[in-house]
């Protein structure tokens, strides 16, 4: 017969409680992971979207020749947004437009703009190395530890970055080889504005994230996110590391030429950097933005990153790059 008092009885044992609070925590966490993996993701499938609702339209075509040719630009987008991490949201749908379009003009139109997109990524590298850089091969070990010195009584200078102006002081000479592990531009006026103004963009318009050492021969096993110039590197399983042969590095880039450089690199690719690591602030009604460069890879920063433990970015005044077989001053 259903007794309620004993099964109140049985629900208000610590055994039971102790049960519920296990599964509860083991029922959250795997939620938690589950959420975590889709959001690691998600980055790639909104910026390819429209690659896969072409493949889910082509799927619906009957034309057989339709859908071959919807498929193999689904197929073509995805891997060039994957290579380098780059959006074909617009390729996809203009591609789809020229398909479905019955005036031959507006196809081939539709059709040629489609394909200047496609090539953009493999063209203008080998514009700014011809344009912007020297021919200069170099042996670029990553096993070789940075060559920081550190300049004794530093001063402070005035740097012009397009209309602004900035204090800046070189705290440091550094010259390094180094495997380029991410990269990110930072284009006005779409750009994540760190102080909710264009002049930290101006100053620091790309991060560069490196590898040296054994981390650089292994990079591909190491799991490397970025955001909001703020890089995460989570280790391969058992294998415990320090910040000694990474680091978040916010490019200022001494001149155009050097700029366009760094719209060569890929990731994977060797580089070498040579130039200064400083301090540096904003002048007159920008002097609240105040930036300090890490001295060493391994200086911790005061900011964290989902709670997480991080090391300080280095503010990198590059004078030197060299990528690819050339070099850019």
């Amino acid at each position: 017969m259903y007794n309620k008092n004993h099964f109140k009885k049985l629900l208000n044992s610590y055994s039971i409680q102790i049960f519920m609070y296990i599964f509860i925590f083991f029922l959250g966490k795997q939620t938690l992971k589950a959420l975590y993996l889709f959001f690691d993701y998600s980055y790639f499938l909104l910026e390819n979207f429209f690659s896969f609702l072409v493949i889910y339209l082509a799927l619906k075509k009957d034309s057989i020749r339709l859908k071959i040719s919807l498929l193999l630009c689904a197929a073509l987008t995805l891997f060039i947004g994957y290579k380098y991490e780059i959006s074909n949201n617009i390729a996809v749908i203009i591609f789809y437009l020229a398909i479905q379009h019955k005036k031959k003009l507006i196809k081939y139109t539709l059709l040629s703009i489609f394909s200047v997109i496609l090539v953009m990524p493999f063209v203008s590298p080998i514009f700014y190395q011809n344009k912007y850089g020297i021919p200069d091969i170099k042996d670029i070990d990553t096993s070789i530890p940075p060559n920081i010195v550190m300049i004794n009584n530093p001063v402070t200078e005035v740097f012009q970055v397009d209309d602004y102006y900035i204090e800046i002081k070189k705290i440091a000479s550094i010259e390094l080889n180094a495997k380029a592990v991410f990269i990110e531009h930072y284009n006005k006026p779409f750009s994540y504005d760190y102080y909710e103004h264009p002049l930290y963009d101006a100053v620091a318009p790309l991060d560069l994230s490196i590898f040296i050492g054994e981390m650089a021969d292994n990079w591909r096993n190491y799991k490397i996110e970025h955001e909001q110039r703020v890089l995460i590197v989570t280790p391969p399983i058992g294998v415990k590391f320090t910040g000694d042969e990474w680091n978040n590095m916010h490019i200022i880039p001494s001149n155009t030429n050097i700029h366009k450089g760094f719209f060569t690199i890929k990731k994977g690719d060797n580089v070498y950097l040579k130039g200064y690591l400083v301090d540096w602030n904003g002048v007159g009604e920008f002097n609240n933005v105040k930036m300090k460069t890490a001295r060493s890879f391994n200086e911790a920063s005061p900011q964290r990153a989902g709670g997480r433990f991080t090391y300080l970015c280095t503010q990198f005044l590059v004078e030197e790059l060299n990528v690819n077989g050339y070099t850019f001053k």
